[in-house]
């Protein structure tokens, strides 16, 4: 049981990048979706690129912390 518990471990790990990415791909594509019709071209890609590092960092806050509050 233990190489089946290091192993998910390490693959909650390698998961991070994605997870982030999706985040941030997420938080983007939303927002640029709702800024598209009312703002002019430089306050869309602002906002798009504010947005996604914000999407991206609050899910790896949250992702750390369920991988750290995983069962040892």
């Amino acid at each position: 049981m233990t190489i089946g518990r290091v192993i998910a471990q390490l693959f909650g790990w390698l998961l991070t990048p994605v997870v982030a990415w999706a985040a941030s791909f997420f938080g983007a594509t939303l927002v640029s979706w709702i800024v598209a019709g009312w703002a002019d071209a430089q306050t869309q890609l602002i906002t798009t690129i504010v947005s996604g590092g914000l999407t991206a960092v609050v899910a790896l806050v949250f992702w750390l912390r369920l991988l750290r509050r995983s069962a040892r």
